[in-house]
């Protein structure tokens, strides 16, 4: 199984016959889950904001 991986690749690697998942974290201690994944790596945080910044162009 792939992880991680952005979402423009992932129907070709499906072609190919790989596993590809998303991960979506829930419950109710997903907003604590998220922000200490954030500050573990501080470059998603970068990630983060870019990818809001493009699903948010006009």
């Amino acid at each position: 199984m792939l992880k991680g991986i952005r979402d423009e690749i992932k129907p070709k690697l499906l072609k190919k016959h790989f596993v590809v998942s998303d991960y979506i974290p829930y419950g109710t201690n997903w907003l604590a889950y998220s922000i200490r994944r954030l500050k573990e790596r501080k470059r998603n945080i970068l990630l983060l904001g870019s990818s809001f910044i493009q699903s948010h162009r006009v």
